[in-house]
Parts: structure tokens; sequence; C-alpha cells
């Protein structure tokens, strides 16, 4: 049973509002209700990771899959400016390799946390690293909970070349 912190036998994490979440990052419980689901947000966990943080490339942390947002469901992909409310995340491995597209197409019908949600998604798939134009900041605060590398303001036209640049980004770095 989760204490009132938080804490708890299936990880750290709080619902919206009062509620309490199971996992990491933050939950998707309703006001004034003792309950969350999905990825609970810590006090205190982390900051957001921008632009090939030092510390997290350092730790080696960066070795899953790389998600692109993106506006269609291949690799050649226009680059979506959007986080939470793009149709699409195209997912390239650690060497470059186009993996699969992520439907995220659902998010357009809700009225608040589409950017939390596609974190939820995009932990369950693996992902480490986010590569896309804006964030907003709660789901920036449940990226750097689930340890995900964000890099923002992307101005590549294509996913794959998105993709490509981050891989020489956290190289460079």
């Amino acid at each position: 049973m989760p204490n009132r912190d938080g804490t708890g036998p299936r990880g750290q994490g709080c619902g919206q509002g009062r509620g309490r979440g199971q996992g990491r990052g933050r939950g998707m419980g309703q006001q004034n209700r003792n309950r969350g689901q999905g990825l609970g947000l810590g006090a205190g966990q982390g900051q957001c990771l921008r632009q090939a943080d030092d510390a997290v490339l350092a730790a080696g942390d960066v070795t899953g899959l790389i998600a692109v947002s993106a506006k269609s469901d291949t690799e050649l992909a226009e680059v979506d400016p959007r986080f939470g409310r793009t149709d699409w995340f195209a997912l390239f491995e650690a060497d470059g390799t186009f993996r699969c597209a992520l439907d995220n197409r659902e998010s357009d019908a809700m009225a608040h946390g589409a950017g939390l949600a596609a974190v939820q998604r995009l932990a369950q798939a693996g992902v480490k690293t986010v590569v896309t134009g804006q964030v907003g900041p709660k789901a920036t605060a449940a990226l750097a909970a689930a340890h995900m590398l964000v890099i923002d303001n992307c101005a590549e036209p294509t996913a794959k070349a998105a993709a490509q640049t981050a891989l020489a980004a956290m190289a460079h770095n």
C-alpha cells in the first residue's frame, strides 16, 4: 500500500492533485481521490535533461531507443514541433536504424495530460532519448523523472535527420 508521500511497494509517485501513482512519472489520478495510475513523479527527482546533458552521457544512460516526434509513421516523416500532441513518434535504435513508429494519435482527444501520456508510452517502449520541438512543463518534469534525455527545439526536416543529429551530439559530448 502506498504511503501518503507516494512511496510504496510499486515505486515512487503521486497522482495528479492529491492522488497517488504507481511507478515513475506523474500519475493520472483524479483530483482529491487517493488514486493514480501510470508514471509517478516523486518529489525532487532530477531535472529536465536538455541538449545532451554531460551527466547523463557520463552515466551512459542513453543507450536505449531514440524517439522523434513525427507527423507520420515513417523514418522520413517531417518532425512535429509538438511533443505531447504529435501524431507519431519515430523510434530509432542506438545505432540510428529505424525500428518502428509509435502511434500517439489518441492524444488529440485528450483535454489535458497529453504530454504525460506520451511520456508513459515512451517509457513503456524503452525510449531513453527524445528529440522534439517544444515540451510543456508537466511533460518536462515527467521526462526528467523517467530519466530520459531531451533534445528540444529540433530544426531538422525529417525524423531520420533528427535522430542522426542527436546521435552525433551525444557522441561528441
